[in-house]
């Protein structure tokens, strides 16, 4: 529960890719794998500074103008807007969410 290796490398992996999901379908995807990936962050008990600020500049580089979530309610709504914005498949894992056509 405590180890962040994988905030480390999904940081890692957007840092070197992520700016290929700026428009379109793909750039949809990637707001909701952030909003995922912020309310990961955000279920650790501890993070170290360095990683914070890593993931902080992962953040900042590729959504400059989004805030990111301070709680878990404040995750899971913002993952509950995207979700509902949503005209693509969604799949998390083995769920599938239902969407609006």
């Amino acid at each position: 529960p405590a180890d962040l290796f994988r905030a480390r490398l999904v940081c890692t992996l957007l840092d070197s890719c992520g700016h290929y999901f700026e428009s379109g379908t793909a750039a949809k995807r990637l707001a909701h794998f952030l909003a995922h990936f912020d309310r990961y962050v955000l279920t650790k008990e501890r993070v170290p500074t360095d990683v914070e600020f890593n993931i902080n500049d992962t953040f900042e580089a590729l959504r400059p103008k989004t805030e990111r979530a301070k709680t878990l309610e404040e995750a899971d709504a913002e993952i509950a807007r995207l979700s509902a914005d949503a005209k693509f498949p969604l799949v998390a894992g083995l769920e599938t969410y239902e969407v609006k056509a």
